[in-house]
């Protein structure tokens, strides 16, 4: 009786292991191609694209509940939100920002996502000052609080860097902006990026460089400007909106 116990037991075990592994294989896998989807549609810059990966990765996380997941999902809604207020769409970056702010908490639970978890909270106070800039100064105040944990948390955290630069850039020089400590701390968020590149880090990757091009524009440094905008086309030649616009504007100057 005891051996039979001990069969059933074992086979209750195996069959166990096969479905975590199967659950598991099945989420990397799908994980992995939203990956690659926000990757390319990020090089399109179509915001119809963006509104429809961000719903089905939802649905997806209301099935497969890892902090990952959740992670990439608030990931992409904050580029779905920065992308709305880019083509003036701020019903669409309230709402989603509304979400966003929501689904944050859950991730601070995480020990390992607490500064990438800072990093989305500092963006999103500056996301509601572009909404509501009545607010500006404290929400500035705890955008910056944000960062700071963010980089205390985890010095080599590449997407902290580069929303320090964005705070520094869009940030009036009369309140402590400097589009030269920008250029600075992009740099070093790139660096960070390309030492350790993460599959779904790939489109921030591009969007620190074409920051880092503007900052460059700034402050009348053209030629870092070029250089930097080539860089992007070297890394990804189907960017349109660099190859189009951003890189033959910066060689007319």
């Amino acid at each position: 009786m005891q051996t039979k116990n001990f069969f059933i037991s074992l086979l209750f075990l195996l069959t166990g292991l096969l479905l975590s592994f199967k659950y598991s294989s099945t989420h990397n896998n799908k994980q992995a191609e939203f990956h690659t989807q926000l990757y390319d549609y990020f090089v399109e810059g179509q915001l119809e694209d963006w509104i429809m990966i961000v719903d089905r990765m939802e649905r997806h996380y209301s099935s497969y509940t890892m902090p990952s997941m959740l992670y990439d999902l608030i990931l992409a809604r904050y580029g779905l939100i920065a992308l709305s207020l880019n083509k003036e769409e701020k019903e669409i970056a309230g709402k989603q920002l509304d979400k966003a702010e929501d689904e944050l908490g859950d991730l601070f639970v995480y020990k390992a996502f607490v500064s990438r978890a800072y990093t989305l909270q500092g963006a999103f106070f500056a996301f509601r000052i572009t909404l509501n800039p009545v607010n500006a100064i404290i929400l500035g105040s705890k955008a910056n609080n944000a960062i700071d944990n963010a980089l205390e948390a985890d010095p080599e955290n590449p997407t902290a860097w580069m929303e320090l630069g964005n705070s520094k850039f869009y940030t009036p020089q009369a309140v402590g902006g400097s589009k030269k400590e920008a250029v600075k701390y992009y740099n070093k968020a790139v660096k960070i990026f390309e030492n350790n590149m993460k599959p779904n880090h790939r489109w921030l990757y591009l969007n620190t460089l074409m920051n880092l091009a503007k900052s460059y524009q700034y402050i009348e440094e053209h030629a870092l400007a070029i250089n930097t905008y080539e860089k992007i086309l070297d890394y990804e030649p189907k960017f349109r909106l660099v190859k189009e616009e951003l890189l033959p504007k910066a060689k007319k100057r």
